[in-house]
């Protein structure tokens, strides 16, 4: 793998997603993105397939105060709400 290559490819990512927020246009993968970067840049290796932001943090080896695990985990909740309405919605009408 070419972590450099990873890790600008990461990077670029989280640079489109910013200049779309600047824009008022609200992007929940930024700190995904960001998280990501970092761990292949540390680790050496791709990142995990995960959307948790605090294990990404964790896997990232960065210190989190509680305060900021707590606001980890309320992004998380709410990206997973957005990014999966229309599979929710799908499944609600699946009778059991």
């Amino acid at each position: 793998m070419d972590v450099q290559y990873v890790v600008l490819s990461w990077k670029a990512g989280a640079k489109r997603e910013w200049l779309a927020a600047r824009h008022a246009f609200p992007t929940r993968d930024y700190p995904e993105s960001l998280f990501k970067a970092l761990i292949v840049h540390r680790t050496g290796k791709h990142a995990p397939p995960i959307h948790k932001l605090v294990r990404l943090a964790e896997i990232a080896k960065l210190d989190l105060t509680p305060e900021m695990k707590s606001k980890l985990v309320e992004i998380t909740a709410f990206n997973t709400e957005t990014r999966y309405t229309e599979e929710k919605a799908e499944l609600e009408r699946i009778p059991v």
